[in-house]
Formats: structure tokens, sequence, C-alpha cells
């Protein structure tokens, strides 16, 4: 079985400028292959790619709520 590629870890902290970049570039074959997969079963690719970012977005907020709560 093909064992899966792993994300690359940050190389910089979260305050440097460059710091989303480099997360966008690590985690631009996984995100790809995800879409590709979805369009491999029958997904229309835009609506897949609007899950994503919906799911994305609801992670971020689901964060945000622990944070508070634990503040």
């Amino acid at each position: 079985m093909k064992k899966a590629a792993k994300i690359n870890p940050p190389e910089q902290e979260p305050t440097d400028a460059d710091y989303q970049a480099h997360c966008q570039f690590a985690l631009e074959p996984s995100v790809t292959r995800l879409l590709k997969m979805a369009e491999d079963a029958g997904w229309e690719p835009r609506q897949a790619a609007y899950a994503i970012m919906v799911l994305a977005a609801t992670s971020v907020r689901q964060d945000e709520t622990r944070q508070d709560e634990t503040e």
C-alpha cells in the first residue's frame, strides 16, 4: 500500500511575513490531490473547492470558539 506523503513542517514563526505563503506552498499538493480525488469520484470541481473552503472556515471558527472558552 502506498504511504501518504507528509506535509512539510514550518521553518519560520507564525509572526514571520512569509509564514502564510510557506503554509500554502506546503499544503498545495495535498489540497490539489484531494480536489482531484473528489473530481474523479464525480464531484464538480468548483463545488469541491467551495466545500473545502467552507470546511476550512468552519474549522477556523471552531478554533476561535475553543480559544475563547479557554481564556
